[in-house]
């Protein structure tokens, strides 16, 4: 939560900066993840709601390609697929990269600077071990989420992890000592029945040993990505206890450089990797970065302009755009189980949003002038 007792945090997964702020007048921020501020409030809203949209497509883009590369390419095609913590690589090498150019461009080096431009200084040791640590979460959730799509539909892998900002508010309230309402625990607990409603359906009447291996492995991939979204709940809160000091680019930089180098043990340890056969694959994997990184950018930037409540319906366009891409171009088809699963987790989303602009409307309206 923010700092309020009914404000909600607006986190979707690890390509989420923690930048939720009450949304009373503020002053531009001043770190050097500074991005394009928009001050006119209405034009500022449009804006920033416009660049949340296109957030979505290009982070969709990217579990569509992972998920392309990891079992569809495979079916119709006599290539082997992409093991998860290869494409993991791609996509951490390439952003890694970008980080690097970004953070070279603003000159921001190695330091992190407070908010407050009287008070600049150099955060201490500890705080760049906390991202060193927070790289390491976001590399698992990365590599969960990767795995669950060798595993689950495009569908059926994004609604699960979608539950990452629910959880992200309890483990804030555990170890962050941030309010927690009783609506928000019933929140949780609702998202998790839909996210045993996907996990349990084709357990249910399985009798052969072939469904049964098949249930199995769906299961699997459920708890795939449950995890993926416990890993990055955990990295939001360690963001979160950091603070606003850290920079996006830097955090993304942080956990960009991890994965590069865990991504390539992980893969020779527990997969066969496989170089790409023609240019057209080494595009594919390249986009899977350009596309994540670009997300996370879009998504800061819109954070930035846009009040968290609206923000956070945006984001949850992800999950409609995963059913589309998942119809339109690899043949999946959500079952009625999946449907109302995501009819739950965005009905749940839609009333934490409408609560938090609520409760944030409310404190404008009482604030001093």
């Amino acid at each position: 939560k923010n700092e309020g007792d009914d404000r909600s945090i607006v986190l979707q997964n690890e390509r989420s900066a923690l930048l939720n702020k009450p949304a009373a007048a503020e002053s531009p921020r001043t770190d050097a993840s500074v991005a394009l501020v928009v001050h006119d409030d209405v034009s500022a809203e449009l804006f920033g709601l416009g660049l949340m949209a296109l957030s979505v497509v290009f982070s969709s883009l990217q579990t569509l390609l992972v998920r392309f590369l990891s079992v569809h390419q495979a079916k119709h095609s006599s290539s082997t697929p992409f093991p998860s913590f290869e494409l993991a690589f791609a996509r951490a090498a390439v952003q890694l990269l970008l980080a690097a150019l970004v953070l070279a461009a603003q000159r921001v080096k190695h330091k992190l600077y407070s908010q407050n431009e009287s008070d600049c200084r150099a955060v201490t040791w500890r705080a760049h071990l906390w991202l060193v640590v927070r790289g390491v979460a976001g590399f698992a959730g990365m590599s969960f989420l990767y795995g669950s799509l060798s595993k689950l539909s495009l569908a059926e892998a994004t609604i699960i992890f979608f539950t990452a900002p629910l959880l992200t508010a309890l483990i804030a309230a555990l170890f962050l000592g941030e309010s927690l309402t009783l609506f928000y625990v019933g929140a949780c607990a609702t998202s998790l029945l839909a996210v045993a409603l996907i996990t349990l359906q084709p357990v249910l009447g399985s009798s052969s040993s072939v469904s049964l291996f098949a249930s199995s492995a769906h299961v699997l991939g459920a708890c795939y990505a449950f995890l993926a979204a416990l890993s990055v709940a955990i990295a939001y809160v360690i963001i979160r206890g950091v603070g606003s000091s850290a920079s996006f680019v830097l955090s993304v930089f942080y956990f960009a450089l991890v994965s590069t180098v865990c991504s390539p043990v992980a893969m020779f340890a527990f997969q066969t990797p496989r170089l790409p056969a023609s240019a057209a694959e080494a595009v594919l994997l390249s986009g899977i970065g350009v596309s994540g990184f670009l997300g996370n950018a879009l998504l800061t930037i819109g954070l930035q302009n846009a009040h968290a409540a609206p923000a956070t319906l945006m984001r949850y366009l992800e999950v409609p755009a995963s059913f589309f891409w998942g119809w339109l171009l690899l043949d999946e088809r959500p079952s009625p189980p999946t449907l109302t699963a995501a009819a739950v987790i965005i009905a749940v989303a839609a009333a934490l949003a409408s609560r938090t602009w609520r409760a944030s409307a409310r404190s404008r309206t009482t604030a001093p002038a």
